[in-house]
């Protein structure tokens, strides 16, 4: 029932539906943060109203220790998701929740900044996403005993690296494990910097919590 631009939701006895998730199938193929969705999810409020956005950002609602976001039509919404700044993974369309800590997922480049106006030469790559959902950006984050980087997409950087986000020494050299990608210290076999086409050599790294 749509009231006022509200929605409510009357189960088969007539009483309004409160506290609780609807769905309902998605037969007029409505796409749902730009995509497309088999099951439409609503949060039924403490009043009987489906949450749902007011303004240029989505509603960001705890429920049940999880948070979840909902589009102005009330619609949950799920996948890799963008709202401002920040970047979200949602789960699929029957999660709606935002992950937290690390994730595998796909390089979406229509939807990023590529940097140094070189595409990514992979498809995939590792996210860390923080207890608010956000996927860390443009940060160096010591995760679980080592320090990983994370580009201005959220991306891990793997290999080597000049330079360091907030640094002060712009000239800062450092090596990220290739595939785990923690910051490595100590002795390492490896390719020059920039130029993994050349023979590997021996390099020494030192304390990871300078610079």
């Amino acid at each position: 029932i749509e009231e006022d631009d509200d929605h409510y939701y009357v189960n088969e006895n007539g009483v309004r539906v409160t506290n609780q998730w609807v769905s309902i199938d998605n037969e007029d193929d409505e796409e749902v943060n730009g995509k497309s969705v088999d099951t439409l999810w609503y949060w039924m409020g403490s009043s009987g109203k489906a949450y749902k956005a007011t303004g240029d950002t989505f509603k960001k609602s705890n429920l049940g220790g999880k948070y979840y976001m909902f589009d102005e039509d009330g619609h949950m919404v799920s996948g890799r998701t963008y709202d401002g700044d920040n970047t979200y993974y949602l789960g699929d369309e029957n999660e709606g929740w935002a992950y937290t800590g690390w994730q595998y997922l796909e390089i979406d480049e229509d939807n990023m900044p590529i940097l140094n106006d070189d595409e990514y030469d992979y498809d995939e790559g590792w996210f860390y996403f923080q207890s608010s959902g956000k996927a860390y950006k443009n940060a160096r984050k010591y995760i679980e005993g080592y320090y990983y980087t994370f580009d201005d997409n959220g991306v891990m950087e793997d290999a080597w690296l000049l330079g360091t986000p907030g640094s002060y020494n712009p000239g800062y050299q450092s090596f990220y494990k290739e595939e785990s990608g923690y910051q490595k210290t100590g002795w390492v076999y490896t390719h020059e910097p920039n130029n993994e086409d050349s023979d590997n050599s021996w390099y020494y790294l030192v304390n990871s919590k300078k610079g």
